[in-house]
């Protein structure tokens, strides 16, 4: 049996990590002191676009299907890594840090909203119920870290 799940969990995963690769993030943000552009494209843009095309079941009201649901338990651990960067191994600014921050917070409201609709299958609520989990605990090891 060929493991396709795993397969394209890894696949998923090295994209997300290879477009937030530190060096990359931090050629956004030198970008946007260099060019006074107004289509300039922004460490927030990136932020906020990747989330929003992540979880846009949670807009939809849609179920996740599995090689979904792999891709946002990716997507966590990624904001979770530049988040919890506390001894600044990996070499994010504090802007990413920030703006992974914001996206964990908002996809939790999302999320909580979109369990207090009926619906789902029991595949997306339980994910989604493990995404909150998730998501509530590097908040709260970022709060009891400062």
């Amino acid at each position: 049996d060929y493991p396709i799940h795993t397969v394209i969990k890894r696949i998923q995963a090295n994209a997300l990590f290879t477009i937030f690769h530190p060096r990359r993030i931090l050629r956004l943000q030198d970008n946007e002191l260099r060019v006074l552009d107004n289509n300039l494209f922004t460490m927030t843009e990136l932020f906020n676009t990747v989330n929003s095309m992540i979880w846009e079941e949670l807009d939809s009201g849609e179920n996740i299907n599995s090689y979904r649901r792999e891709l946002q338990k990716s997507h966590i651990n990624l904001l979770r890594t530049i988040m919890l960067d506390i001894y600044n191994y990996t070499g994010f600014p504090n802007d990413a840090k920030t703006l992974a921050r914001s996206n964990l917070k908002n996809t939790l409201k999302s999320i909580y909203h979109a369990l207090s609709t009926t619906g789902l299958d029991q595949y997306t609520r339980v994910h989604l119920e493990s995404c909150a989990e998730d998501i509530e605990s590097v908040l709260e090891a970022r709060i009891n870290l400062n």
